[in-house]
């Protein structure tokens, strides 16, 4: 055979046997495929939704109440009293220490006699003195024209009489009042207490002399004590003298003590637009300390309007809160943020619409999407 009719023969064969190879491939890619299609086609011809899980459901709950009210505040005295002296005088003794109890009437200072004495008998030559110099200036007043007319007296003189009198009469009066006050302290050297309460501060020392007017004790009453705070100007119009409130202390850690305001101030604050209020809280066993600060709580008269929903529809998961709502038969996750619970109710702050339909029960079986079947409200 020749060259020639050998490569045609051997290109002859080729073509066959890559012919059936091609074939074979082709029969085995579809049987592959046929049992995968047929599978697809059936299982959408036989394909069932999830079953829908049976919840109870319940809608949001609009309510209202009186809103509980908290304000920060500080403790301090319901009374002061600053005892000094009527007049200059020595100190003979101080009967009283710091920080102890006093009542009323009981004696805090004692004075010296010797030095009041010698006060007294100078106050007195002193009256006598401006006495003197007041009939004189009397006499001179009354017959200025006269006097001015002879020469006696000139013009400045003439002018000064009347400013004279009353200064005269002006010192007069004081030292009269100063000679009542030593006499009455050569009858009673000591000075008491006007007040029941605590020793504040003590500014005198044994055998010291003191001016008058100078505040030598401070004493304070704290029972009952005060509570001072600022009252906010949009809360004002709901809260009225006499109302109860609660105190809560560092000094009385898990109690509260029970008061009553006192007083609302009238001047507004401008830089926070507050009033001052003060509340009297009974203070038997002086737990309470001034200048320890306060927490106040009191209920507004002010209605306050709110969503609830039951307690146990609430889910937790650390400290993320959410619930499930209905809508159009699916289930859907909300967050929400529970304030306070009241009995089986809990208040909700956000999260909710007054429309909003919330599974109660049921709400551990479901999640994004669910389909839910309403089985009771």
């Amino acid at each position: 055979m020749k060259l020639q009719d050998r490569t045609i023969v051997f290109a002859f064969l080729f073509f066959v046997a890559f012919s059936f190879s091609c074939s074979s491939s082709e029969n085995k890619r579809r049987s592959a495929e046929a049992p995968q299609n047929k599978t697809g086609f059936l299982s959408r011809l036989f394909r069932q939704e999830p079953p829908s899980i049976p919840v109870t459901v319940g809608n949001v709950s609009l309510q209202e109440r009186s809103s509980l009210l908290r304000f920060s505040g500080t403790l301090e005295p319901s009374k002061t009293s600053n005892i000094s002296l009527p007049a200059d005088a020595y100190v003979e003794n101080v009967l009283v220490d710091l920080n102890t109890n006093v009542e009323a009437g009981e004696r805090v200072l004692q004075l010296s006699e010797d030095e009041i004495n010698i006060q007294l008998s100078q106050a007195r030559a002193k009256l006598l003195d401006v006495q003197g110099k007041n009939e004189r200036t009397q006499y001179l007043f009354q017959n200025k024209d006269d006097f001015l007319l002879d020469g006696k007296l000139d013009q400045s003189d003439y002018d000064d009489l009347e400013s004279k009198l009353s200064l005269y009469e002006k010192e007069t009066e004081e030292l009269q009042l100063k000679i009542q006050a030593l006499e009455a302290q050569t009858e009673n050297t000591f000075i008491t207490s006007p007040q029941s309460g605590i020793i504040k501060s003590i500014s005198a020392s044994p055998r010291s002399k003191y001016e008058a007017g100078k505040t030598l004790i401070e004493i304070v009453s704290i029972d009952p004590i005060l509570v001072s705070f600022r009252l906010p100007a949009y809360e004002a119009e709901s809260i009225k003298i006499g109302q109860e409130l609660r105190v809560k202390t560092r000094g009385l850690p898990g109690e509260a003590v029970r008061g009553k305001i006192s007083s609302i101030g009238t001047e507004l604050r401008a830089a926070d637009n507050t009033f001052e209020a003060k509340a009297e809280v009974p203070n038997t066993n002086s737990a309470l300390k001034i200048g320890d600060e306060a927490m106040v709580e009191l209920v507004s008269s002010k209605k306050k309007q709110f969503f609830a929903i039951p307690a146990e529809s609430i889910l937790s998961i650390g400290s993320r809160h959410y619930v499930y709502t209905v809508i159009k038969g699916k289930a859907h996750q909300v967050r929400v943020v529970p304030r306070e619970t009241y009995g089986d109710m809990t208040e909700i702050a956000e999260g909710l619409r007054e429309d909003d339909l919330i599974i109660i029960k049921g709400q551990e079986q479901v999640s994004e999407g669910t389909s839910v079947n309403i089985w009771g409200r």
